[in-house]
Parts: structure tokens; sequence; C-alpha cells
């Protein structure tokens, strides 16, 4: 027999619907193909329908937020030239 006895929770009521495990599909994203995300078409980082972007980007363990920084990561940029005005 136990020395201490700690109260319980009740059981949650949940009804079937709301259970989860139930195989139904579930879609959580609010746009889909017949609702597409309002840029999509209009701004270039948009890829899909669903609003996924392409930047920012994890490139060689930095973040690129553009092209430009994409390509400077990589090495794609050459360096400008070092001026020497003295």
């Amino acid at each position: 027999m136990s020395l201490t006895a700690f109260p319980e929770p009740k059981d949650l009521d949940v009804d079937f619907v709301h259970r989860t495990g139930d195989s139904r599909p579930r879609d959580l994203s609010m746009y889909n193909v017949s609702n597409p995300h309002p840029g999509f078409g209009k701004d270039p980082n948009i890829l899909n329908e669903y609003g996924h972007t392409k930047y920012p980007m994890w490139v060689n363990g930095k973040i690129a937020n553009n092209e430009e920084e994409e390509k400077a990561i990589k090495g794609e940029v050459a360096e400008a030239p070092i001026k020497s005005g003295w």
C-alpha cells in the first residue's frame, strides 16, 4: 500500500471527430491548388501555390536572403578588386 496518494485527473471527454489517429486526411494549409497564395505568380520568391518561398535559404552555414547573397556565399561571385588610392 502506498504511503501517499496523488489525485488523478479525469479522462478528457473528446468526441470521435476530434480524436487523433482516426486516419482521416487533415488539410492544415490555408492555401491549396483551388485557393492559391495571393502572391503566387506575382512574387518570384514564392515557388508554389501553397506560399512556400525560396529565401531565406541556408547555404554553407550562412543565411542567404536573396540571389546575390546566395552566389556570394557559394563563391560564384568574384570579389571586387581593392582600390589603392594612396
